[in-house]
């Protein structure tokens, strides 16, 4: 179980991944959404609820944020937008397309979300 995203790739997929395709062991990632900030609600910050947990934890959202990793954030939201997906859709879509995803573990707070 290790976090594994579009931009949380390295610690799987530079040693965990033969581990597992060798011992036909499946991964079940969490935070898919790389602590939301796939699914595009941080994009702009005037618009940040005060109760998302990007308020709620400071500092933990730094390695997100005013990063190189807000900057592919941002480049995958463009493209999900381009071919008519939501982020939070390419996001899922990709990590689920791993062969050694068994499933993943979110971290929806809302119904809405979960229908997402």
């Amino acid at each position: 179980q290790n976090s594994y995203s579009l931009v949380m790739r390295k610690d799987f997929e530079a040693g965990l991944a033969e581990a597992c395709y060798h011992h036909n062991v499946g991964l079940l990632p969490y935070s898919p959404l790389a602590a939301g900030t796939l699914s595009g609600k941080y994009r702009d910050p005037e618009k940040i609820p005060e109760n998302a947990r990007l308020k709620q934890f400071p500092g933990f959202m730094d390695r997100y944020l005013g990063s190189l990793n807000e900057r592919a954030v941002n480049k995958y939201c463009d493209l999900a937008a381009a071919h008519g997906l939501t982020p939070t859709e390419l996001a899922l879509s990709w990590c689920y397309h791993n062969e050694k995803v068994a499933s993943t573990i979110i971290g929806a707070t809302t119904m809405e979300q979960l229908d997402e």
